[in-house]
C-alpha cells in the first residue's frame, strides 16, 4: 500500500463541508497527491497537472479528484488520521526501535510497538523494551511484573487450558492453585498447604543418594526404601526407616533430645507428663504423671521411696558380684548382689561405699570362717548386726544375707549346713 501526505493547510482531521469549501483551498503550495475528506462525498486527491478535474481550485494550479482506493492520509510528521482511515490492504512499515517504535502516539513518541526480530513484536514504554510477543511466548523484561486481578477458585486470575484451572490470590501474600474450580494447594512465603482431601504423590521412590523429597541439598531428604516404608537420608546415608509399626534407627545413629524435666519428659509416652528425661549427667529418670518413679545410671536402678518393684511373670535374678577375699574389712564391688567369700580371715566389717539404704547382699562361704557381730565401725567399714547378737561360724556351703539400713548391715537370713 502507498502512503500519501497532506500539507498543514489541509491536515488530517480537517473535514470540508462540501466541494465548494474544498474549491476555496489555496493550492499554490500543495504537492501532488495530497488528500482530504469532504463530508458526504468521500476522499479527494489533489493533482498538480493543469487539466480540468472534478473540483477546480479558485486560487492555484491543479484540481481535486474523488478517489476510492485504499490509500492512507498522513501528515508531514507521519501521523495517521484515525478518523479518516479505512484499510482494505496490508500496511508495510519500517521495523522501528525501542526508542522510536513503528507505532507510537503523537503525545508520546517513545511508547508503542515495533519489530524486535523475525516473528517478534516488542512493546516499549519510555523508549525501553518491556515485553516481547513471539509465536510461542510472551517474554517480560527484567523488573516487569504481570499484574492481574486477584481471581477466585472458580475463575483464577491466570487460567491454564480452561477457565476453572490455574492460579489466583487466596489472601494477602498467598497463591492458590485451582483445578476445575477446586482449591488443591496454597503457597505462602513459608508454607505449602494441601487441603485434607488432596494427597502429594511423588512418582519416583528415590534412593538415599537421590531422595524423592530433597531438603537443602540433593543428597539429603526422604525417599521410599521399600513398599510402605519411608526413609530419611542425610548426605546419601540412610539414618532411619519408618514403617507402619516401627521406627528403625540405623546402626551408629542416636536420637538426641532436650534434657526434659519430671513434668515434661524429653521422650513422652502416651501423655506429656509420662516418659524419660535426664535427671543428672549420665542418668535417666522415669516419670509417671509428673512424678519421678525410678532413676537409671550406669551402675544402678534406683526406685523412688514410694515405688515398689513388682514382678508379675518372672523371678528377680541377682547378678554375681564375684569373689571377695576374706579380710577384717571387706569391700563388695558394685557388679552384683551375691558374693563368694574365699579365705579364712575373720570378717569384722563391710564397707558401705556405693551402697544405699535398702541394699541387699548375700555372702556365700566356701571354707570355715568367723563373721563378727556388731564390731566398732572404722572409716567406711560398717558393722554387721547378726541374729541373736552372736557371731556366725560359717562353714563350706553356708550363706549370710544382709540388708544395709544406712548405718549397719543387718542380718536377714543365714544358713549353716
Amino acid at each position: 500500500m502507498s502512503v500519501l501526505y497532506s500539507e498543514a493547510n489541509v491536515s488530517p482531521g480537517t473535514t470540508y463541508a462540501n466541494t465548494a469549501a474544498l474549491q476555496a483551498v489555496n493550492t499554490t503550495t500543495l504537492q501532488n497527491g495530497v488528500r482530504v475528506q469532504v463530508t458526504g462525498s468521500g476522499v479527494y486527491q489533489f493533482y498538480l497537472q493543469a487539466t480540468s478535474g472534478n473540483v477546480q481550485p479558485t486560487t492555484g494550479p491543479g484540481y481535486w479528484k474523488l478517489v476510492t482506493d485504499p490509500y492512507v492520509m498522513m501528515s508531514a510528521s507521519n501521523q495517521i488520521d484515525g478518523s479518516q482511515v479505512a484499510l482494505s490492504d496490508s500496511l508495510s512499515l519500517n521495523d522501528g526501535t525501542a526508542a522510536a517504535p513503528t507505532f507510537n502516539y503523537a503525545a508520546d513518541l517513545t511508547t508503542g510497538l515495533y519489530r524486535v526480530g523475525a516473528s517478534q513484536i516488542g512493546v516499549t514504554t519510555g523508549g525501553t523494551l518491556r515485553a516481547t510477543f513471539s509465536t510461542t511466548a510472551l517474554t517480560l523484561a527484567s523488573g516487569i511484573a504481570l499484574v492481574g486481578a486477584a481471581g477466585t477458585v472458580g475463575a483464577p486470575a491466570v487460567a491454564i487450558g480452561e477457565t476453572g484451572t490455574g492460579f489466583y490470590q487466596t489472601a494477602a501474600h498467598q497463591i492458590g492453585i485451582s483445578i476445575n474450580g477446586g482449591l488443591v494447594a496454597t503457597l505462602a512465603a513459608t508454607t505449602f498447604t494441601l487441603p485434607s482431601t488432596v494427597t502429594l504423590v511423588m512418582s519416583a521412590p528415590g534412593a538415599n543418594g537421590v531422595p524423592t523429597i530433597a531438603i537443602g541439598e540433593a543428597v539429603s531428604g526422604f525417599y521410599a526404601s521399600a513398599s510402605h516404608q519411608v526413609a530419611l537420608a542425610i548426605n546419601s546415608a540412610t539414618t532411619w526407616i519408618q514403617t507402619a509399626t516401627q521406627f528403625q534407627m540405623q546402626s551408629g545413629i542416636a536420637i538426641l533430645s532436650a534434657v526434659g524435666a519430671v513434668s515434661t519428659p524429653a521422650v513422652a509416652i502416651g501423655e506429656t507428663a509420662t516418659g524419660l528425661y535426664q535427671t543428672a549427667a549420665h542418668q535417666i529418670g522415669f516419670a509417671c504423671n509428673g512424678v519421678l518413679a525410678a532413676t537409671l545410671s550406669g551402675t544402678s536402678l534406683t526406685m523412688a521411696s514410694a515405688v515398689g518393684l513388682v514382678m508379675t511373670a518372672a523371678a528377680i535374678q541377682l547378678a554375681s558380684g564375684g569373689s571377695v577375699a576374706s579380710a577384717s574389712t571387706i569391700t563388695l564391688g558394685q557388679g552384683g548382689n551375691v558374693f563368694t567369700i574365699s579365705g579364712t580371715t575373720t570378717i569384722n566389717l563391710i564397707t558401705s561405699t556405693g551402697w544405699q539404704t535398702g541394699s541387699v547382699v548375700t555372702l556365700l562361704f566356701g571354707t570355715t570362717i568367723t563373721i563378727k557381730n556388731n564390731q566398732a565401725p572404722s572409716g567406711a567399714g560398717a558393722a554387721m548386726l547378726l541374729s541373736g547378737a552372736s557371731d556366725m561360724s560359717a562353714i563350706a556351703n553356708s550363706s549370710l544375707t544382709l540388708v544395709y539400713n544406712g548405718t549397719a548391715w543387718v542380718q536377714i537370713a543365714q544358713s549353716v549346713y
